[in-house]
């Protein structure tokens, strides 16, 4: 995979992924995953197309770990989450 034209087109205003440019953050969680699939954890492309697509859905685009509710601390998203309970929005 040329890496370079990947954030490329990442980068670009058509891609409708993270607009024009990313954090540092961003590349470094992405560069975990891609070289994991280099290592040959995820070497199908699609398998790895996936991956990615999941981890920027459960992050919200960030690409790096994330407390659930995107909380600041475990005290944060364990109230989220019990508020979300209570209003009926989980399952």
């Amino acid at each position: 995979m040329n890496r370079a034209k990947f954030y490329a087109y990442l980068r670009q205003r058509n891609s409708g992924v993270f607009g024009t440019s990313l954090s540092q953050k961003q590349v470094e969680g992405m560069e975990a995953l891609l070289d994991a699939g280099v290592r040959g954890r995820l070497s199908d492309p699609h398998h790895m197309a996936n991956v990615l697509g999941q981890v920027y859905h459960e992050t919200g685009g960030r690409m790096y770990p994330v407390r659930e509710a995107f909380a600041s601390t475990d005290k944060g998203a364990i109230a989220a989450l019990e508020k979300a309970w209570k209003a009926g929005r989980m399952k």
